[in-house]
């Protein structure tokens, strides 16, 4: 696995990685905005009935032991905030 660790490779390893972060950059961004409508308690599909009837063995969560819209919301926002830190890590 020499090549792995190859620094010939380093601008394809740095492309790859902020293009990695910038697609979950855009996917926590999309699910911070619209996942009270979606997913909230009073949404579409409420997180709180789901995790009640699908068990933690099926579907492994943090929501399973606490959900509420704040926590979610809290988790969305730090997933961005992580995936922005890794896109401009120099």
């Amino acid at each position: 696995m020499e090549w792995f660790a190859s620094s010939d490779y380093w601008l394809a390893r740095l492309v790859f990685q902020r293009g990695l972060a910038a697609v979950y950059l855009l996917g926590f961004l999309a699910a911070a905005l619209q996942f009270r409508a979606l997913i909230g308690e009073r949404g579409m599909l409420p997180v709180p009935r789901y995790v009640a009837r699908v068990p933690f063995r099926k579907s492994p969560s943090a929501f399973h032991a606490h959900y509420s819209d704040r926590f979610f919301a809290a988790w969305a926002w730090a997933g961005a905030l992580l995936a922005l830190s890794l896109i401009h890590i120099s």
